[in-house]
């Protein structure tokens, strides 16, 4: 009995970013497209050479208006581990792909001792896996995971369907990119998200 062989690195790659294509991301990264990002994204590990390509697509080679538009539709947001980034910073980073969410700002509620959240007008959402130093103190941390569920939960309070999900990372990277709950259910179902399991997925997402 013969059996298929599997598919090379190549063709899973198609393959992957396909399926986020249909899922409503990186809809320009045709095959043309992603070929060339290939070639400059070289060689690596499947998860780091799929991120590599993942982050070129929304550099967009330096073109501003593209970056912002790409970044924007798709909601992507990315963090190296390597870089010192404060808690404000990602807090920053992550409202400028989320316009529902206006003026949202770390706080404590019930005073400087109380829960830490992330506050927008009279809505607001308790940052899980706070770290020991003062996240309002531009040397404090939180985790970017407790922040983006944070922004997934008033994203739910004001009605937006749409969450960010994580990418399969590369143990250097944390990458997320928004999608509705029937699209990110299909690439938890094939493996395709770094939640590999429909439970986590909703809870993280917020659902």
């Amino acid at each position: 009995m013969s059996t298929l062989p599997p598919p090379l690195p190549e063709e899973e790659d198609r393959l992957f970013f396909t399926a986020l294509s249909e899922a409503g991301v990186l809809e320009e990264l045709g095959d043309t497209l992603r070929l060339v990002l290939s070639e400059q994204a070289g060689v690596g590990d499947e998860e780091k050479r799929r991120l590599d390509l993942v982050e070129l697509y929304y550099a967009a080679s330096g073109d501003a208006e593209t970056c912002k538009r790409r970044r924007l539709q798709d909601r992507f947001f990315a963090h190296h581990d390597d870089q010192a980034t404060s808690a404000k910073d990602l807090v920053a980073g992550l409202r400028e792909v989320l316009p529902e969410i206006s003026q949202v700002h770390l706080a404590r509620i019930g005073g400087d001792d109380g829960p830490l959240v992330l506050r927008s007008g009279e809505l607001f959402a308790a940052v899980a896996d706070e770290l020991d130093e003062d996240p309002e103190e531009d040397g404090g941390e939180v985790t970017v995971r407790g922040l983006v569920h944070a922004m997934n939960v008033l994203l739910d309070r004001v009605g937006v369907r749409e969450r960010l999900v994580a990418l399969p990372g590369d143990g250097q990277r944390e990458v997320y990119v928004g999608l509705p709950l029937a699209s990110a259910m299909v690439l938890c179902r094939d493996g395709l998200l770094d939640a590999d399991d429909p439970e986590e997925l909703m809870d993280s997402a917020a659902w």
